[in-house]
């Protein structure tokens, strides 16, 4: 979370920093921690708004990161795909008739926040699990890095993890037998994250052997 990281380093050092006119979408690919570190929508929201300033102050820069951070918190608080879809068109009612379909057939680049977090919360939508909103977000053939993770952070949210799933992922983020993988958990921050979502919301997200 760069955002959470320069915000730190900027209220340490003291030095005035400029945010730089970003409407990039980077704002919003990092924010589904956040609704799991709130208590309410209203601080979902003000968390949300303090980390996407530091580096996207385009006029239109709230709009993408706080979609993508409400609708995470609707889902953790188990509301229905209809509620969270009101949410999404809230922000960007050209959700509404988008088809997987279509965005596979004519999506092209992009790295503008106002043309992908759309995209990635259709795939959601239309999506009957986890893998399968993340395989649709990431095959769309857009930022994919960006379109998953913004996806997959609302997927992972509405449909939680199973005890078989946990069992089968968790040996893949850690070092086995002395060999570092591409993606290793690290005693912060992410190890912390697992732990904190599976206290937070238990029967959601079950607990990870080894954690």
């Amino acid at each position: 979370m760069n955002g959470i990281t320069l915000f730190n380093l900027h209220e340490k050092s003291g030095i005035r920093y400029r945010p730089n006119d970003s409407a990039g979408n980077g704002s919003a690919m990092r924010v589904s921690p956040i609704p799991y570190l709130s208590s309410s929508p209203e601080e979902c929201k003000a968390l949300t708004r303090r980390i996407t300033g530091v580096t996207h102050d385009y006029p239109d820069r709230y709009r993408a990161a706080e979609c993508v951070a409400t609708s995470i918190y609707l889902a953790l608080e188990a509301k229905t795909r209809e509620e969270i879809r009101k949410n999404i068109l809230s922000y960007y009612p050209e959700v509404e008739g988008m088809t997987y379909e279509t965005l596979n057939r004519e999506y092209r680049y992009t790295e503008l926040a106002r043309d992908t977090v759309p995209q990635a919360m259709a795939c959601f939508l239309e999506s009957k699990d986890f893998e399968d909103a993340l395989s649709m977000a990431v095959s769309i053939g857009g930022d994919a890095d960006t379109l998953g993770a913004i996806a997959g952070g609302l997927a992972e949210a509405f449909y939680g993890w199973t005890e078989e799933e946990a069992r089968r992922i968790w040996p893949w983020l850690i070092p086995f037998q002395g060999k570092r993988p591409r993606y290793v958990v690290e005693e912060v921050p992410l190890r912390q994250f697992l732990a904190l979502a599976h206290g937070k919301f238990p029967g959601k997200f079950p607990g990870i052997p080894g954690l």
